[in-house]
């Protein structure tokens, strides 16, 4: 049935997500040969052009799809990452908030709305975003983690500890709630019992932010080599973790490897020269080697 049009439509779609976007228009434009244009076709071809690397005709064609349909989830929610990707946060906050007023429901608007919060350093914010997708759906894991962890940033650990509790009912078998207890004792100056809950979670699931804590909480002991070999196991997984990479600066300090230390910071200032954290720690290490003026100029680096 060549003419079956909600396959060509589902076919573009696939093709999209599989980085095909030229493909995708020409099933696109062979479904439009015979059929009419909707929001969801139209929204489609803002889709492949985004994916092709054209944001300027995306947005237009997401433009398009709402005055097709005023109440377009979809077209809202493809002009927020738009407007993301032009870091407009205001305008992206606007487009997801419609869409939760038309459909209060929707996860991935949720989900984007207290990403945005979260980067902008916004933790309240990100917090009630967060609190209102769990009193529509309580079952959503990362929101009930993500919710621990802010309210550990925020500093109300008996809420964070609440979030464990509910955690380890709701999902067993998942290692967030053994991760963020183990986050919870680190934050607490609890650091030998932190171990365990980390230690526990990384036998189910070997996952960055548990190496990384891991690594905190020996660093907070004094155990050097263990603290490096954590931070170590971080980076082999996302060799961009920029804050384990700074930690194996701050561990190789504290053993004196001074010239490896420099290493390892200069690795990140390559992909952020504004980290002030980097700054502060490379101009410790110039001091350390007595390089006075280099330490110096770094630390007014860090404090600019």
């Amino acid at each position: 049935k060549p003419s079956e049009s909600a396959a060509q439509l589902k076919l573009a779609t696939v093709l999209i997500q599989q980085r095909q976007p030229e493909k995708a228009l020409l099933e696109l434009d062979n479904y439009h040969s015979a059929n009419p244009e909707t929001a969801e076709s139209t929204v489609l071809y803002g889709m492949a052009h985004g994916a092709s690397g054209d944001i300027e005709s995306a947005e237009s064609f997401f433009h398009k799809a709402l005055q097709l349909d005023g109440k377009s989830t979809d077209a809202r929610l493809n002009l927020a990452k738009v407007s993301l990707q032009k870091n407009k946060l205001d305008q992206a906050r606007a487009y997801l908030r419609d869409i939760l007023s038309i459909d209060n429901k929707h996860i991935q608007a949720y989900y984007l709305l207290a990403n945005i919060e979260n980067r902008s350093g916004q933790r309240e914010a990100a917090l009630n975003v967060y609190q209102d997708l769990l009193s529509v759906d309580s079952r959503q894991l990362e929101a009930l983690y993500m919710s621990g962890i802010l309210q550990m940033d925020l500093g109300d650990m008996a809420a964070a500890e609440q979030v464990v509790t509910k955690l380890a009912a709701t999902f067993p078998k998942q290692p967030a709630s053994k991760r963020l207890k183990g986050m919870l004792l680190y934050r607490q100056g609890e650091f030998e019992k932190a171990v365990v809950p980390l230690q526990e979670a990384l036998k189910t699931e070997q996952h960055p932010l548990s190496f990384f804590f891991l690594g905190l909480t020996y660093y907070s002991l004094q155990q050097y080599e263990q603290a490096l070999s954590q931070f170590q196991k971080a980076l082999d997984i996302n060799a961009n973790f920029d804050r384990a990479r700074l930690l194996v600066a701050m561990t190789l300090l504290k053993q004196k490897r001074i010239d490896d230390a420099i290493i390892e910071v200069k690795r990140v200032l390559e992909n952020n020269q504004n980290n002030a954290y980097a700054r502060n720690i490379l101009g410790s290490a110039y001091l350390a080697t007595g390089n006075y003026d280099e330490g110096m100029e770094e630390l007014s680096a860090a404090t600019d």
